[in-house]
C-alpha cells in the first residue's frame, strides 16, 4: 500500500486534473477494515494564499474537491508534507497498530488513516472497534516509533456530568 501512495501521488502530478496550486499537506483514507485495500487515497494540497485545501481522490478517475475550508486551530500553519522523508511503510505502521489492538483485546471495524506533517511526518491512525472504542495511534513516519496512543469510549461521548454519577 505504501508504494500505492507514491504511485497515486505521481499519477496525480502528471494528470490533467491537477491544478498545481498549493503544496502537498496530507493523505487521507477512511474505510471499513475489510475494504482497506480497495479504498482510494485522498491527496490534499494546501493553498496558503487562499487558506483552502484542494483534495484529489485518486481512483480509476481522479475526483477533485477545490477550495475547501481548512479546519485548523487559529494561527496554526499547515505544514508541507515531504514524501521523501517517509521511511515507514503504511503496512509496517498497521502491523504496529495490530499489536496495540491485541494488547487491548480490541477488534477493529473501521479505520481512518492520515499521513501529515505534525512536527515531523506522522501516520495518524484511528480505529473504531466492536466495543465502541476509538483508538488513536500516532507513528513517526521516519523512525517507526509509536509516539502517542489513546483509547476513548464512544459511549461516553455527549454525556453530561451532572454530578450524580
Amino acid at each position: 500500500m505504501h508504494t500505492k501512495i507514491k504511485e497515486d501521488y505521481e499519477r496525480l502530478l502528471k494528470s490533467k486534473e491537477f491544478t498545481k496550486e498549493g503544496y502537498l499537506c496530507g493523505f487521507f483514507l477512511m474505510a471499513d477494515v475489510d475494504k482497506l485495500e480497495s479504498t482510494d487515497w485522498q491527496i490534499d494540497f494546501y493553498d496558503d494564499k487562499k487558506d483552502t485545501i484542494t483534495s484529489y481522490v485518486v481512483g480509476e478517475k481522479i475526483e477533485i474537491s477545490e477550495n475547501s475550508k481548512v479546519f485548523k486551530e487559529e494561527n496554526k500553519k499547515i505544514e508541507e508534507l515531504k514524501l521523501e522523508k517517509l521511511k515507514v511503510d503504511i503496512n509496517d505502521a498497521l502491523r504496529k497498530c495490530e499489536i496495540i489492538l491485541k494488547q487491548h483485546e480490541e477488534k477493529e471495524t473501521q479505520v481512518i488513516i492520515i499521513l501529515q506533517n505534525d512536527k515531523g511526518i506522522k501516520w495518524n491512525i484511528s480505529y473504531v472497534t466492536q466495543r465502541f472504542n476509538l483508538i488513536n495511534i500516532k507513528i513517526d513516519g521516519e523512525t517507526g516509533d509509536v509516539v502517542n496512543q489513546n483509547i476513548i469510549s464512544m459511549l461516553s461521548w455527549g454525556k453530561i456530568d451532572d454530578g450524580k454519577n
